[in-house]
């Protein structure tokens, strides 16, 4: 038996249809089977629009279309570190020629590494300010990864909502501050990781840390009572 999809054709210009195939395939004694259009809330899926959708940021209906998340799978590799300076170590993943790629800007994914799942802030993008990559690289920061050595390991990145698009930071500190609004979507989770993270401790001085708590609060909107609960050295 053949199976086909209701816009099947084939042959020398495609002039074939699936009224041919059937033609063709019943002289032969074999079986058709068409597949007819499927829709969603009316609207017929289609593999052209999911790719529009996707290379539009829209991954959220993309997925829905897809009946699964859009995902970028590979083995992690070694960057430039710069986001280990920053304060936000970020899993490097390669994107494969061939592969649909999103919309540049920063998405909130789901991360699986070694049958677990971690919470990310991912760029996909070529990071134009830190040196422009000449291809599209996907970046995430692990909100809930209490560290470890990643390197090598294979990886599954799920894209589930768009968030910004990409730009051009006049500075390191401006990008740095963007970066932690982005986590701060994911307000638990981001408190929880700063809490025991060594990478924060260790890039930020004591005074350092007061202040830019102070700004995380009224970022936030957080009480004295949730602050004390992830620093009570500090408050």
């Amino acid at each position: 038996r053949v199976y086909c999809g209701f816009n099947f054709h084939f042959g020398a210009k495609g002039k074939g249809d699936t009224a041919a195939l059937q033609r063709l395939c019943e002289e032969r004694g074999i079986g058709v089977s068409v597949k007819e259009p499927v829709t969603i809330d009316g609207e017929q899926v289609s593999s052209s629009l999911i790719r529009e959708l996707i290379k539009g940021g829209e991954i959220g209906k993309a997925n829905s279309l897809l009946g699964y998340r859009y995902a970028i799978e590979g083995t992690i590799g070694s960057g430039n570190h710069i986001g280990t300076g920053m304060g936000f170590p970020t899993v490097n993943l390669p994107i494969e020629k061939g592969t649909a790629i999103p919309r540049f800007g920063v998405y909130a994914s789901d991360v699986m590494i070694d049958g677990k799942r971690y919470k990310g802030a991912t760029n996909i993008g070529v990071h134009p300010t830190v040196g422009e990559n000449e291809t599209p690289l996907c970046e995430t920061f692990l909100l809930n990864f209490s560290g470890g050595d990643l390197y090598g390991k294979k990886v599954r990145c799920e894209l589930k909502e768009f968030i910004r698009p990409e730009k051009r930071f006049d500075s390191m500190e401006e990008l740095t501050e963007q970066i932690r609004k982005d986590c701060l979507r994911w307000n638990d989770d981001y408190l929880k990781w700063l809490k025991n993270t060594k990478a924060m401790r260790n890039h930020l001085s004591d005074s350092r840390m007061v202040n830019w708590l102070a700004g995380l609060k009224e970022l936030t909107k957080a009480s004295d009572e949730q602050m004390h609960l992830y620093f009570p050295e500090y408050y």
